[in-house]
Order: C-alpha cells, then structure tokens, then sequence
C-alpha cells in the first residue's frame, strides 16, 4: 500500500471510469470496515475472519458481475487503460524494473534496521 500510495503521489494513476464505478465503493467499504475493527488496537480471530469473509463476498460480487457483462465492454476497458501506458522501450522498462526493485529492497531493509534499533 505505502508503494501504491507513494506511486500516486509522484504520478497520477490512470484507471478506466468502469473500474471506477465498479471497484472504488467496494475499497471504501473495505477500508471502513478494518478501521471500525482496529478500533480496539488490535485484530483478533473473529476481526480476520469478517475480513475474510468480507473478501470473499466481494470477489465473489466482482466475479459474477464481469462474467455478466459483455465481452466488448472488458476489451474497451482494457484497450483504454493500454493506450494510457507510456511507450517505452524494453530496456528503459528494465532499467526502470531494477531501479525500483533495488529501492523497494533498501527500504525494506531500512525498515527492518529501524525496527531492530528501537
């Protein structure tokens, strides 16, 4: 997540407007849902299984909503978030690739230092 968000921060993450529609009120609800639950600082057996549950409804929900809807609807959606992909040659993806993995190793292990530390 501090990936994802730190991402966002820099660059603007382009998502398709049924994407959107479709998955954006089930991550508010999920996220609602586990700050209700860590209300009393800590998640126990009975708080991970409403999560896992609660996953479960919700793949299930997506599932069987995209298997219902028509097969161009996906293939637009998809050929619009690939036209929002930079082009890029292989080797700057590559470059790019290993750049962030050594970052996100670094950082990993600063985090581990920083916890030892204290």
């Amino acid at each position: 997540g501090l990936v994802l968000g730190v991402t966002a921060i820099i660059a603007p993450l382009p998502f398709s407007q049924t994407v959107l529609r479709a998955e954006l009120p089930w991550l508010i609800g999920a996220t609602v849902l586990a700050l209700v639950l860590l209300f009393d600082v800590e998640l126990d057996f009975w708080d991970g299984f409403i999560l896992l549950t609660g996953l479960a409804i919700i793949l299930y929900l997506l599932i069987h909503t995209h298997s219902n809807s028509q097969d161009d609807a996906i293939t637009g959606s998809i050929t619009e978030e690939l036209d929002d992909l930079p082009d890029m040659t292989n080797a700057v993806a590559t470059t790019w690739l290993l750049v962030g993995l050594a970052i996100l190793v670094a950082s990993a292990q600063l985090l581990v230092w920083s916890r030892v530390g204290c």
